[in-house]
């Protein structure tokens, strides 16, 4: 597969690098399929992040440049721009890191970026599986965690637990039989569109028939700690390498971004006409006075509320054609927002 996808990319090489497993398999493989020189690309948060153990590792491979970045609080007022490249798809604290890496990729000059998506949905299916427990329980926990604290309305509990997101993922997950799951379709899209708004094609050496038929031979036990794939891992790393993987959860380090602007995010959400569709005043109550626990999930509500500005009201149609959009994030939490121009500030 490895050989395959490195056949279809023209210089230079690149590949996203993380301290886990999937990515510093890539890279091994990488390394022994070409002698041309690669460049890994590694971005995090600020308070915690891979980049420092991404850079140690590459420190035992010759002709391996490293490219990073760390996400500044000031991204936070890009999330128009993400969701008009996402076309609204979804909101997950992960995209602000895969816009990052888009931009950081597109201006290295890349235009192709092999990336490790895939590995988990296929080898750990038991946790991905519409079947799981573990992914049952986090879809009760998201949907008891509101609705055992609000009785009475049950439409405005579920449109509340489809409006997080877990509800179209476990749906979703059906369709693991056919290739893929609700996950995996999320990962695709954040990564596909996103890198390809940027004119930067992502390639999934993981991704494929071969290797998913593999994931399913493995018992459940064996597939939720994917314990004798990294095994086989660290036989192909040497122990020098295995030593520096870590299990570091970057991707949801990006609290700090959005707290700033949670007052201003919860005067806009009262005043949506979307959201008002989908919950009632007094759940959006119950979410607003605990922004420490819903900041994810008031980030989906704004996310659905900007879509509807964007998308929804015909006030942007002139746009459609247009890749990115400049509008930051203040101008849409505006009390008196009237329609952005093109040349506003």
């Amino acid at each position: 597969s490895m050989t395959k996808h490195v056949s279809l990319i023209s210089p230079p090489l690149g590949a996203t690098l993380s301290s886990g497993y999937d990515t510093n398999y890539l890279l091994h493989r990488l390394r022994k399929e070409t002698e041309e020189p690669l460049t890994a690309f590694s971005v995090g948060g600020k308070k915690v992040n891979e980049i420092g153990a991404a850079s140690n590792i590459l420190k035992e491979y010759d002709d391996v440049s490293h490219v990073t970045s760390t996400l500044e609080p000031s991204i936070i007022e890009k999330l128009p721009d993400i969701i008009w490249r996402l076309e609204g798809y979804e909101f997950q604290s992960g995209i602000f890191l895969q816009y990052e890496l888009g931009r950081l990729v597109s201006e290295a000059g890349f235009k192709s970026l092999i990336v490790g998506e895939g590995a988990d949905q296929f080898l750990n299916w038991t946790f991905y599986s519409d079947l799981s427990w573990a992914f049952q329980r986090t879809a009760l926990f998201h949907f008891f965690k509101v609705g055992v604290i609000t009785k009475g309305c049950d439409r405005g509990i579920m449109d509340l637990f489809r409006a997080s997101g877990v509800y179209s993922h476990i749906r979703s997950s059906a369709s693991r039989e056919i290739e893929c799951n609700g996950m995996l379709d999320y990962i695709l899209k954040k990564s596909g569109i996103l890198l390809n708004s940027y004119g930067v094609q992502a390639m999934y050496p993981f991704l494929s028939r071969r290797f998913r038929r593999l994931g399913m031979l493995r018992g459940p036990l064996t597939a939720w700690s994917k314990s004798d794939y990294k095994e086989q891992v660290k036989k192909r790393l040497g122990p020098k390498i295995s030593s520096l993987l870590q299990k570091i959860g970057g991707t949801t380090d990006v609290e700090y971004l959005v707290r700033p602007q949670l007052p201003a995010i919860v005067e806009v959400l009262k005043k949506s006409r979307l959201i008002s569709k989908l919950i009632t005043p007094a759940h959006l109550d119950l979410i607003c006075q605990r922004t420490d626990l819903y900041w994810h999930l008031l980030m989906q509500l704004l996310s659905l509320d900007i879509f509807d500005t964007l998308f929804l009201s015909g006030d942007y149609d002139e746009l459609f054609d247009e890749p990115s959009l400049s509008m930051p994030l203040t101008h849409h939490l505006k009390p008196d927002r009237g329609r952005w121009q093109p040349d506003e500030k």
